[in-house]
């Protein structure tokens, strides 16, 4: 298996609230067949940012987008 690769982007939020995170995609091809990716993101909410996550997710704020890019990159790594 090759090494994998780790993506990182730096997202700064303005509006609501001024949030910084940091967002990472690890790719891994694990045989010429399968490709195992991991994605998340790192960052601290302050207070009250930590109470409303538990009922709306940055996830699922951003959810669409991420799906998309996954298929996106999914056709990258099936026409390489």
């Amino acid at each position: 298996t090759k090494q994998g690769r780790v993506f990182e982007t730096k997202i700064l939020f303005i509006k609501p609230v001024k949030v910084n995170a940091l967002t990472y995609i690890g790719v891994k091809e694990l045989d010429s067949e399968k490709t195992k990716i991991v994605w998340g993101t790192r960052g601290n909410l302050a207070f009250p940012l930590t109470i409303i996550s538990i009922f709306y997710s940055p996830e699922k704020a951003m959810g669409n987008n991420l799906d998309q890019g996954l298929k996106e990159l999914k056709q990258i790594l099936e026409n390489r």
